[in-house]
């Protein structure tokens, strides 16, 4: 049976964590930004409007409006690619709230079949008792590559789509939802 770690609210994170946390925020905030591209093209409007439009809520909501316009300004034609990259947005922001909100603990573990422990500096959430998995500098990796990931599709949803005339036709991959799911998940217990 594997050992349950003990978590002790711990000090300052270790500089490999802090690197990892500010790699993955950054990663996010360029997803955002491809987000603001999105909503200039489909609205016709200059950068610093989107940007206006696009932080004036939050991350949920932004996704539905962007999913609304897209809806509207295209008659549904790319709703099923939309669900799934709002979807795939969804993840990356529940995760990304993760990084950004959860509290330092050190985990101490038994070393199995010994009487040594060792500790594990990871972020987890500040409640009392423990519902979710925590996350560490190696978790935050996936995180970073799914960013990469989604930026990608924005973009070339973008560059394929919103930047060309409303009745050019759809590459088949825009009428399809995106072909991978998060590899980075916030997990329950």
């Amino acid at each position: 049976m594997k050992a349950e770690p003990i978590p002790v609210l711990g000090p300052s994170l270790p500089h490999q964590v802090h690197e990892a946390i500010g790699k993955a925020i950054e990663a996010y905030a360029l997803v955002e930004g491809e987000q603001v591209f999105l909503i200039q093209s489909i609205i016709g409007s200059d950068y610093p409007t989107a940007t206006i439009i696009a932080f004036s809520m939050n991350a949920n909501s932004r996704r539905k409006m962007i999913g609304e316009l897209l809806g509207h300004t295209y008659e549904g034609a790319l709703d099923k690619y939309w669900k799934s990259c709002s979807k795939f947005l969804n993840n990356l922001a529940l995760f990304r709230h993760a990084t950004a909100h959860w509290h330092p603990f050190v985990e101490i573990y038994e070393q199995e079949g010994t009487d040594k422990v060792y500790i594990k500096h990871v972020l987890n959430q500040p409640r009392l008792g423990k519902l979710y998995e925590s996350l560490d500098d190696q978790s935050v990796l996936p995180f970073i590559e799914d960013c990469h990931y989604i930026r990608s599709q924005l973009r070339e949803l973008n560059n394929a789509v919103l930047r060309k005339p409303r009745d050019a036709k759809l590459a088949d991959r825009f009428e399809r939802p995106l072909a991978r799911k998060n590899a980075a998940r916030i997990r329950r217990f």
